[in-house]
């Protein structure tokens, strides 16, 4: 009888280079990889070994309709890639468990905290994590400063503000009652990549430079030997209930670290990371069949990677 061990990726979207990454983890030990998004036009979806099409999470058939497929799929193990997935899996995650499916990501504490930018400043204050000053209000502000929602992700949700006049509108036309006031923090931003094993140790980190920027994600992205920005994930870590795979966002600049926030997920550049020694797909599959070495190579420095658009042609028949 086969064995309930597959997986599935939610929100698989556009993320080719992660679904196949996992696939080619996966084959070895005989597990399909399914995905899943709330529409057919997910590219992603067809580079998986199979997939389904699930209502939008806020919907009140998603749960029903997640078990009833991983159920059928023999699907074990649930992988969230958004910041949505991971609040409704933490919250949902004794039901899943009781369905003898499993979430791969971090404890729901840390997870509430790391995607509200209001509890990651508020946690970072209270273990002393660097992180850029925040103002409770406009009064004595030196400016600019950055603006954020409470749930932004990548660029979206975040504004910078020159002056009071532009702090005063931006904040007047927000969709939302919570945000956070910084500073403007001037240096180089990085992304570290790093996977914690299920004890919640960190083994192995990356950090690579943000060389190019688009819509919030690093289309062009390099690693780099910074020995400051792997001390801060290994701090951060310390003061978390981590598992998987991570990406921190920092500014580093005059030997000055600053931290800016903590995806406990996937990142878009996290490619890089794979083939320069953070692994985490081999790891997760590894983990997933009971295999928990979790045997790191040396980290490769120096290493660039360009992101670009590609094409993927369905239903026609071509020579």
């Amino acid at each position: 009888m086969l064995k309930n061990r597959n997986l599935l990726i939610t929100s698989v979207s556009k993320k080719v280079g992660l679904v196949k990454a996992f696939i080619k983890e996966a084959k070895k030990e005989n597990i399909k990889v399914f995905g899943a998004d709330v529409t057919k036009d997910a590219v992603a979806l067809y580079f998986c070994d199979n997939f389904f099409i699930l209502p939008h999470r806020n919907d009140a058939d998603f749960l029903c309709d997640l078990v009833r497929n991983c159920k059928k799929r023999r699907i074990k193990f649930i992988l969230p890639t958004s910041d949505g997935d991971l609040i409704f899996f933490a919250k949902n995650r004794t039901i899943l468990s009781e369905n003898n499916i499993e979430v791969l990501m971090s404890g729901n504490t840390s997870i509430n905290i790391c995607t509200s930018k209001l509890a990651f400043n508020q946690h970072c204050k209270q273990n002393g994590l660097p992180i850029p000053y925040s103002y409770d209000s406009l009064n004595l502000v030196k400016y600019p400063v950055i603006i954020k929602e409470e749930f932004s992700q990548a660029s979206k949700g975040v504004y910078i503000a020159e002056n009071k006049d532009q702090a005063i509108e931006i904040i007047k036309v927000l969709p939302v009652e919570k945000y956070l006031i910084q500073e403007f923090v001037l240096g180089q931003e990085y992304s570290i990549d790093a996977f914690f094993d299920n004890e919640g140790c960190v083994k192995a980190v990356l950090p690579r430079s943000r060389d190019l920027v688009v819509g919030g994600e690093s289309v062009i992205t390099t690693s780099v030997d910074l020995p400051e920005l792997e001390i801060l994930v290994k701090d951060l870590g310390e003061t978390l209930n981590l598992f998987g795979h991570i990406v921190v966002q920092a500014f580093f600049h005059d030997g000055v670290v600053s931290l800016v926030e903590a995806n406990l997920r996937f990142g878009g550049a996290s490619g890089l990371a794979f083939v320069t020694g953070v692994n985490s797909p081999k790891w997760l599959v590894e983990y997933m069949v009971g295999k928990k070495s979790y045997s790191v190579s040396d980290i490769k420095y120096n290493v660039k990677m360009f992101k670009y658009s590609s094409e993927y042609i369905l239903g026609a028949d071509i020579d």
